[in-house]
């Protein structure tokens, strides 16, 4: 079988990575058929280092402006591949990594995209030592089924480098693409689609991905909190995802421990779903509890059900979507001030340790 994988690398500034980075797309044992490069309107030499690789497989395409997901979504419709491999310009992969997970999704035809444990390196190559960079519990988790990733996404988070990535195309159109409007969570939305679709995500469960981090770092305040108040505002968009989910069964097998009546119908699966997620202290959650109830409200029928089984009736749905979290509110951007504060009085490395242990006690 003649099976064409394409990698795509966005580029931006990395000057210093490009041709370390295409030619270990370049020089797989399990070659691929073509390596597709969007610049996002980098300030730098990238372009011209990226060019210094001779290659008939390489494309470069050169974007006169720097519009981040509109881009990468222009990059993935550019792929003519029937597999879909993810490369950022400054990551780097082991010779056998697509051979590896080509060999998975043989093995796995419900599996829609593949991913493996990564190395964490710094900016001259060199690794990070164990328990010094929280991305190494982050990406380097065990395998799952899909009802668990989706609930490991819901509570904690992203569990893959995008750069590990190795996605079927007949996913990746099942799920109506990648989604450009993100800014930081791209790759999470994409994931959780993936599992809520139907499809499993696999991992090879060795470091065959090595990811970039910087030992320098950014302690810029600024940068940090508008980094949070990103981050914050997509973890509800992404959440939306769950709007998808109509069986109330399906919502119980992704959340063993969700509080609904034996005999209820999937009409409430919302509802429910809203309660879960009003029982997280996490404030995106919160408020994506709020705007679930109230996108639930409102069905005649189905408010019946729940004043039936659960006495929910218009008074108690008023107090729920009056509960904004303002004591939440309050505490979290004390935290965040806090936590701010700590990150652009510490060194890099002393704060990436503080993650760690913070990570090891929640695991």
């Amino acid at each position: 079988m003649n099976r064409k994988i394409s990698v795509l690398t966005t580029l931006y500034n990395h000057e210093a990575y490009i041709v370390e980075t295409l030619r270990s797309s370049l020089s797989q044992s399990l070659p691929p058929s073509e390596v597709i490069v969007v610049d996002d309107a980098s300030t730098d030499g990238s372009v011209a280092a990226a060019r210094t690789v001779r290659d008939p497989r390489l494309h470069i395409l050169a974007q006169e402006r720097n519009l981040g997901g509109a881009n990468t979504r222009l990059g993935f419709e550019a792929c003519g591949g029937d597999y879909i491999a993810i490369l950022n310009s400054d990551d780097v992969w082991e010779s056998e990594k697509l051979e590896k997970q080509m060999a998975f999704l043989d093995a796995n035809p419900r599996c829609g995209a593949v991913f493996t444990h990564v190395q964490v390196i710094d900016e001259h190559g060199v690794a990070w030592e164990p328990g010094t960079s929280h991305h190494m519990d982050l990406f380097n988790v065990a395998g799952r089924d899909a009802a668990a990733w989706a609930r490991h996404f819901f509570h904690i988070g992203n569990a893959f480098c995008a750069s590990s990535a190795l996605i079927r195309r007949s996913c990746l159109d099942a799920i109506g693409g990648v989604h450009s409007n993100f800014m930081q969570l791209q790759d999470l939305d994409m994931w959780l689609r993936i599992v809520l679709a139907g499809w499993e995500l696999g991992l090879v469960e060795q470091r065959l991905t090595r990811y970039r981090v910087s030992r320098a770092g950014s302690n810029m305040s600024a940068e940090s909190f508008g980094a949070r108040s990103a981050n914050l505002f997509e973890t509800t968009q992404v959440l939306q995802a769950f709007w998808g989910v109509s069986s109330l069964d399906l919502l119980r097998r992704v959340f063993p421990d969700l509080q609904a009546s034996p005999g209820a119908s999937d009409q409430l699966t919302q509802f429910y779903l809203a309660r879960h997620a009003a029982r997280s202290e996490r404030l995106a959650h919160r408020l994506f509890a709020i705007e679930t109830m109230h996108r639930w409200a409102g069905h005649l029928p189905a408010m019946q059900e729940a004043f039936e089984l659960e006495g929910f009736d218009h008074r108690a749905y008023r107090d729920f979507i009056a509960a904004t979290p303002l004591q939440f509110l309050i505490r979290s951007g004390l935290k965040g001030r806090l936590s701010a504060a700590a990150e652009s009085a510490l060194p890099f490395a002393v704060v990436q340790r503080l993650k760690a242990w913070r990570r090891s006690l929640r695991a």
